[in-house]
């Protein structure tokens, strides 16, 4: 199963450009198996936050894939396609792979045009 959560976009021009990230998800975001969403939404919104202060950047809006299936992670998991986003992919597959049951989120933030 995956969900995908959309945080809401903030009020600012257009989107322009975007990042991505691969965060494991914390067991504690779960409860007897099942997401806690309205906890799994504030953690995330908190993980995009501080990617878009990192960035120098205003986070227009962000789109969270949680995932525990590879073939997922393998095809939203890239992002722009650059070495880093390969290589987190990559690591996300292996974590996945070595720890059955467990989940990522694949994280997509669209920035705002300043």
């Amino acid at each position: 199963m995956s969900v995908l959560l959309k945080l809401d976009p903030a009020e600012a021009e257009p989107n322009d450009g975007f990042d991505a990230c691969i965060i494991i998800m914390p067991p504690e975001l779960y409860a007897e198996g099942e997401l806690l969403l309205p906890a799994a939404k504030a953690a995330l919104a908190q993980v995009a936050a501080k990617a878009a202060a990192e960035e120098n950047e205003i986070l227009h809006h962000a789109e969270w894939r949680i995932t525990g299936n590879v073939e997922e992670v393998k095809q939203f998991g890239t992002g722009d396609n650059c070495e880093q986003c390969r290589a987190g992919t990559e690591r996300g597959v292996a974590f996945l792979n070595d720890n059955p049951g467990r989940e990522l989120a694949i994280g997509k933030f669209w920035w705002a045009r300043w």
